[in-house]
């Protein structure tokens, strides 16, 4: 059974009781009690599962009748405003959580759905809780969800196939979430074309590649993502929350080991690097994911890398570097002069002509 605990700025508490009250009377079998709480301490002494969403939202334009301000708040000063945010919840979680919680940091329902400058920058805060929760929470414990990005990406490639969107599989998103992100599908297989024009027909037990059956691949491959966030700037907010209820409803199946209907599948999960692709360790990106057993993630080691795909994940590193760099200049300045050194200096370059004469 599942005890929910909610908590907010005093200001939105009202908003949390009308929460509470839809809860009950929806009668979810798991759920025993939903209750309200002032004090984040006690929220996170006995929790399993925290779940962060809509918090430091960016200064900027506001949708509303009446202008706040006329010109987005700088990137690097929402950073720092972020980075002390989370900087200070992750002290309270190494303090008052159990060493096996999980954590989810899961965006802003409203402002992602809007434009790329109101995106929740997810890797910069799931770096930010690890770094001050290490040596309590383990690593893999902390990821952000990419999950609606990902479905979005999903229902526009299956309608350029003219499929179901469950019938696509292994969609990647690699990246910088909320600033450089990039699709990649030379995993993806499609399952069953039921279009009456479709040319090409099957069963849920034929999987083919994407890119294969594309009519356009190089269409999905460069302009799809823009196409989106085209799409979003003019979307209406209403019901888009129902994407992502279904997106942490997902994720969190998964992560507790209770979605067994699609296992094997490939996902894509802000998690803390190890030194995979490139990502210094210790660096929160998007990487392609399964889910083992017991619930937890691991990453997928073998991803095709075409000249193409690894300068994207260049700038898409170098695009979370320069998050990192208004807190920690140091990963930033060591990528770069990685990525100017050559290949060899001269001593090298003589010792390894010397070795194959």
């Amino acid at each position: 059974m599942i005890e929910l605990y909610l908590n907010d700025e005093v200001k939105n508490k009202s908003k949390l009781f009308e929460l509470r009250e839809v809860l009950e009377e929806a009668a979810l079998p798991k759920l025993s009690r939903v209750l309200i709480s002032d004090d984040v301490d006690e929220c996170l002494t006995h929790a399993k599962q925290v779940i962060i969403l809509d918090v430091i939202p960016r200064k900027g334009p506001s949708f509303s009748d009446n202008m706040k301000q006329d010109e987005w708040e700088p990137r690097n000063e929402w950073l720092i405003r972020r980075f002390l945010y989370f900087d200070k919840l992750g002290q309270k979680m190494k303090e008052k959580c159990p060493k096996s919680v999980r954590v989810l940091l899961a965006g802003n329902i409203v402002a992602d759905t809007f434009l790329m400058e109101m995106t929740t920058p997810i890797c910069f805060d799931v770096t930010t809780l690890h770094k001050r929760t290490k040596g309590k929470i383990p690593p893999e414990q902390i990821v952000g969800l990419v999950k609606p990005l990902e479905l979005k990406v999903k229902a526009a490639v299956a309608r350029h196939l003219k499929v179901h969107t469950y019938d696509l599989t292994d969609v990647v998103i690699w990246g910088n979430l909320g600033s450089s992100v990039f699709l990649d599908l030379s995993r993806s297989c499609v399952s069953c074309r039921r279009h009456f024009d479709a040319s090409v027909v099957g069963g849920s037990h034929i999987r083919l590649p994407t890119l294969s059956v594309a009519e356009n691949p190089q269409w999905l491959h460069k302009e799809l993502l823009n196409e989106l966030q085209k799409e979003n700037s003019t979307r209406k907010s209403e019901y888009i929350g129902l994407l992502y209820e279904n997106a942490m409803a997902e994720c969190l199946k998964e992560c507790w080991n209770s979605n067994q209907s699609q296992p094997n599948q490939i996902t894509s999960l802000v998690m803390i690097s190890k030194g995979w692709y490139g990502v210094p360790e210790g660096t929160a990106f998007s990487f392609p994911v399964m889910c083992g057993s017991y619930g937890y993630w691991w990453i997928v080691e073998d991803m095709p890398l075409t000249p193409e795909v690894e300068t994207q994940l260049k700038t898409s590193i170098r695009s979370v570097l320069e998050d990192w760099a208004v807190v920690d200049p140091l990963p930033l300045e060591d990528f770069l002069k990685k990525e100017r050194k050559p290949k060899y200096n001269y001593n090298e370059y003589q010792a390894q002509n010397n070795e194959e004469n």
